[in-house]
């Protein structure tokens, strides 16, 4: 054994002092933070956004960018054809966990959304499918909000399709985080191949 005492670097003297803080203790804290930082959903910007078409009412124009302007007095909105669809494109590769959408602004067109499809979409155009919404007549009101869940889908692209009706939003926006790609790991992806049996599980009101 060894005995002696610690050296006060300052002035030479001798404390005998010891705090132990600095003795390789761990509490476990850096651990808890880190694991609080791993699970925060964030909002996620897109690079841009389109739609399948762009309707004019009255001289009054509603493309695509009205759905992600934080303006809900206007809206985005489509020609009342078939095969409808509007695009959130990501600014990268991400896990989307959920897409708030805001329905049509006015209260007699409410409905028009019903049965719209919410899709995560990787670059290659393979689907995830993450709900469906389900307007009931309950629900006439004016900016009604909806929140779509995609379970972690690795994708490029939000998409929202409507098929037989105009497609409106007033607002939408997507949460997740973005993917590491350095080393794979978690990267919350799915193969889709229940995809399609799972709608009628996952509608939502």
């Amino acid at each position: 054994m060894v005995y002696g005492k610690y050296l006060n670097e300052d002035d030479g003297s001798v404390d005998g002092s010891d705090d132990g803080s600095d003795d390789g203790s761990d509490d476990g804290s850096d651990d808890e933070s880190e694991g609080e930082e791993e699970n925060k959903i964030y909002f996620l910007p897109n690079s841009g956004v389109s739609q399948s078409s762009t309707l004019t009412w009255d001289g009054v124009v509603m493309p695509a960018s009205n759905a992600v302007d934080n303006n809900t007095e206007t809206q985005s909105h489509t020609e009342c054809t078939t095969n409808n669809w509007f695009r959130y494109n990501l600014n990268r590769t991400s896990k989307v966990e959920s897409v708030l959408i805001i329905n049509g602004k006015t209260n007699y067109n409410y409905f028009r959304l019903n049965n719209a499809k919410v899709s995560a979409v990787e670059a290659d155009g393979t689907k995830h499918f993450c709900g469906r919404i389900s307007v009931r007549s309950t629900q006439s009101i004016k900016g009604q909000t909806y929140t779509i869940y995609c379970n972690n889908a690795v994708a490029d692209y939000v998409e929202v399709f409507l098929d037989k009706n105009c497609l409106e939003l007033k607002e939408i926006k997507v949460y997740g985080k973005y993917l590491n790609k350095d080393d794979g790991s978690d990267d919350g992806s799915h193969d889709g191949s229940d995809d399609e049996s799972e709608e009628e599980e996952r509608d939502v009101e």
